[in-house]
C-alpha cells in the first residue's frame, strides 16, 4: 500500500518511486531528467516527480504538493502506474504537448553565450542581464525549476518555430524572428522555465514586471507576456 512521502524520507517505496518516475521520462523523451535510484526522496527526485506529474497531467495543485515536498498516497499511485490517468489528466497531456515539444527542442539545440553587451548566464543558459535579478529572487522565495530557455538569436527563434509547427512563426507558441527572446534591453527580453505556476505566482510577490500572457506557452515569460 502506498503511504505519503515528505523530503528526506528513504526505503524501498522512495526507490519504487524513482524507478518509475525514470520510466515516465525515458518513455516521454526526457532522458536527461532521470535520476540515480538511491532511495531518497530528496531535491533530485522531488524535481524529476514533480517534472513526470506535469509530462502526466497533474493539475497545478498536485504539482504544487509536490513543490512543498510532498507525495500523497494518491500522487504515489499515479506516478508508479498504481493508478490510471483520468481523462482529465490526458486532455491536459494534450495541451502541453507543444510546450513539451518545445522544451525538448531547447534542450538539444542550447544557445551558446554571445559576446554582446547585455547578456548574463542562469542554470549555464544565456539571458538578458536585467533578468537575473529576478531569477534570482525568484528562486530565493520558492521556485524549484530551471531557467531552459532566455536570449536566443533570430535564426535560433526562428528555428525553434520550423521545429515545432514547421513555420517562421507558430500563432501562440512560437514568434520566431520577433520573439521577446531577441532582446536584450529592458523591456525586451524573454525566458522559458519549469515549475512555470510556481514561478508565476511569486512574481507579483517579489515586485518583479515578468509575466505570462500566452495560455498555449506557460513556460514563456517576459515584460509584456508574449
Amino acid at each position: 500500500m502506498a503511504t505519503t512521502l515528505h523530503i528526506n524520507d528513504r526505503g524501498p517505496v522512495v526507490k519504487m518511486l524513482q524507478i518509475e518516475v525514470n520510466k515516465t521520462l525515458n518513455n516521454r523523451r526526457f532522458p536527461w531528467r532521470t535520476i540515480k535510484p538511491d532511495e531518497i526522496f530528496g531535491e533530485d527526485t522531488q524535481k524529476a516527480a514533480r517534472f513526470a506529474g506535469w509530462l502526466m497531467g497533474f493539475t497545478r495543485e498536485q504539482l504544487a504538493k509536490i513543490d512543498e515536498g510532498t507525495i500523497t498516497a494518491d500522487t504515489y499511485k499515479i506516478l508508479t502506474g498504481e493508478k490510471p490517468s483520468s481523462d482529465a489528466m490526458k486532455g491536459r497531456v494534450e495541451a502541453r504537448r507543444p510546450t513539451a515539444k518545445k522544451l525538448r527542442f531547447l534542450h538539444h539545440h542550447r544557445a551558446r553565450k554571445p559576446k554582446a553587451r547585455g547578456v548574463a548566464t542562469f542554470d549555464g543558459v544565456p539571458v538578458a542581464a536585467w533578468m537575473v535579478k529576478w531569477l534570482r529572487k525568484s528562486r530565493d522565495n520558492g521556485w524549484q525549476g530551471v531557467l531552459v530557455s532566455g536570449f536566443r538569436t533570430p535564426a535560433h527563434s526562428e528555428a525553434l518555430c520550423l521545429d515545432m509547427c514547421g513555420q517562421p512563426s507558430c500563432p501562440g507558441t512560437c514568434a520566431g524572428k520577433a520573439s521577446n527572446h531577441v532582446g536584450l534591453i529592458h523591456p525586451a527580453g524573454a525566458v522559458d522555465v519549469t515549475g512555470e505556476d510556481r514561478f508565476a505566482e511569486i512574481q507579483s510577490k517579489i515586485g518583479s514586471p515578468l509575466q505570462n500572457d500566452l495560455p498555449s506557452d506557460l513556460v514563456h515569460f517576459s515584460v509584456s507576456g508574449h
